[in-house]
């Protein structure tokens, strides 16, 4: 809960966004192939399981179509009780929107199968979301969160910023922050682009923000998230109720 930790299991190397070289900051550890983690998850499999009538995934509920602009973050949803399909969300994808995607746990195996291990490793509940972001595009403010999250990268390269504390009520936190505005970000500590294949782990609390890199692909990332409402507090709060 202390620190980030950086794996890098692809081939190409990174840092503060140039895609050239590791920076001596990034904590990185090891290198392989980038098909580390193919077949965990894909935006193939996002399609299909949006096209399938079946599974019935609904915007706010299920899926989450979303804009960074003018320093804020939109949800771009549209209004009711809509069920998503692939052409609408491809569509928003191609006009530069992000999507979020909610439990993908609920629409794929192999993602189920990560969630359960974590769920049985750390004896508590664990989540996942995952995040389809078009090149040269952002689709969240800078903000942290109330758990703890392992970023996959999958498919295509993104831009990571992580920042310190800017006060003690940043540290470890029990509930994520709103949007934070640009120009009340401290230095970042890590400065660095994903590959597939690579794995970044930020405690809670930990301010972060993240931007496609142009020239490529989509990005996907998978973010693997645990010990929600897990702290001692938490425990002596059900232990002696007010």
């Amino acid at each position: 809960e202390k620190k980030h930790l950086l794996i890098r299991r692809s081939n190409r190397k990174s840092t503060k966004g140039t895609g050239e070289e590791d920076s001596k900051d990034d904590d990185g550890e090891g290198a392989g192939e980038g098909s580390y983690f193919s077949g965990l998850y894909s935006s193939e499999r996002i399609r299909e399981a949006l096209d399938d009538s079946k599974f019935e995934i609904k915007f706010s509920r299920d899926i989450d179509i979303v804009k960074y602009i003018g320093g804020k973050r939109r949800t771009l949803n549209p209004a009711g009780d809509v069920v998503a399909t692939g052409d609408f969300v491809w569509k928003k994808l191609k006009g530069g929107c992000s999507l979020r995607v909610l439990r993908p746990q609920e629409y794929n195996r192999e993602v189920y199968r990560m969630v359960s291990l974590m769920d049985e490793y750390w004896g508590r509940v664990s989540g996942a979301n995952a995040y389809l972001t078009p090149p040269s595009t952002q689709g969240f403010a800078p903000h942290y969160d109330d758990v703890d999250v392992y970023i996959v990268q999958l498919e295509g390269r993104k831009r990571w910023r992580l920042y310190p504390p800017r006060d003690n009520a940043d540290v470890l936190p029990r509930f994520s922050s709103q949007d934070i505005d640009e120009s009340d970000l401290p230095e970042p500590i890590l400065d660095t682009v994903l590959n597939p294949g690579d794995l970044l782990y930020a405690p809670r609390g930990t301010i972060h923000q993240a931007i496609a890199l142009p020239n490529g692909p989509a990005s996907l990332h998978l973010t693997l998230s645990s010990g929600q409402r897990h702290t001692w507090a938490d425990y002596f709060s059900l232990l002696v109720p007010r």
